[in-house]
């Protein structure tokens, strides 16, 4: 899933013709995989199974977050009423997921209904980047009119780094 449109990195660069679309369209979806592959996340809601070991506990921690739909507890073949927050599942009658392994079965949806705002902007600056560094590969400096410019080559900026950090995925 591209995590941002084609006409949205063309505003950002303030491009209004169609030669370079191709182009955009492959960084666009070059950079919404590297943001997936960085944070080691799925963005669009996608259906999850996990086999757990029973912990003794009423609350289990998922690992995919965030949570938008709980389908089903099973716990030993028997479904169960369960509740959910955005990173856990629960029990709050007094139920318990007992000890045992591989006795539990969580199955719910997460992910996001739309690419959160601040990963959009991040994969546009990171199409945008990578779009006007084309133009500069194999380049450290360029003399104009006798003033020196240096490059920079980053395969991420700090300031997109920064962003994505709080949607990484600790697994």
């Amino acid at each position: 899933m591209a995590l941002c449109t084609l006409d949205e990195v063309k505003q950002y660069l303030g491009i209004e013709t169609t030669s370079s679309d191709v182009l955009l369209t492959s960084l666009i979806d070059n950079a919404s995989e590297f943001i997936s592959n960085y944070t080691n996340r799925t963005f669009e809601i996608t259906n999850y199974s996990e086999i757990r070991d029973g912990s003794g506990n009423a609350k289990i921690p998922v690992y995919y977050s965030p949570i938008t739909e709980l389908t089903s507890v099973i716990i030993a073949g028997v479904t169960y009423d369960a509740k959910k927050t955005p990173n856990l599942i629960y029990f709050d009658n007094g139920n318990i997921f007992p000890i045992g392994i591989m006795n539990v079965t969580l199955n719910y949806k997460a992910g996001f209904a739309s690419t959160p705002l601040d990963v959009k902007q991040a994969c546009i600056e990171l199409v945008s980047y990578k779009y006007k560094q084309k133009d500069r590969i194999g380049l450290n400096s360029k003399t104009l009119a006798g003033e020196v410019i240096s490059f920079e080559h980053k395969d991420i900026r700090a300031e997109i780094k920064n962003v994505l950090a709080a949607y990484v995925r600790v697994v």
